[in-house]
């Protein structure tokens, strides 16, 4: 009984661990999550070669994205127009953007 529980438990967090990666992908204006700026446009949350993060929405339309920040305390969102690069922050200081619905 011990041996088919805990391997239960192995086959639900995995199912748990490969949901949460599938949403991750899920925001309308994002493509390259979390990637560090290369020559092909980076769309989303991303680090740039300089130490900053940022966002660039690769859209024709305008988005709200929410940004978090490591205290949990200045965190906020901004309407990105289409086809805008913002710089968002220090990469010490800003955990991540997603956007969430259009302005």
């Amino acid at each position: 009984m011990r041996k088919k529980l805990s391997t239960g438990i192995r086959v639900a967090s995995g199912l748990a661990i490969g949901a949460s990666m599938v949403l991750v992908g899920t925001s309308p204006a994002s493509a390259a999550l979390g990637k560090t700026e290369t020559a092909a446009a980076s769309c989303g949350y991303y680090h740039s070669s300089d130490g900053w993060v940022k966002y660039k929405n690769c859209s024709d339309n305008k988005y709200k994205v929410w940004v978090d920040t490591l205290d949990n305390k200045n965190e906020y969102w901004f309407c990105a127009s289409a086809w805008s690069d913002r710089a968002l922050g220090s990469t010490h200081y800003i955990t991540w953007a997603h956007a969430f619905e259009r302005c």
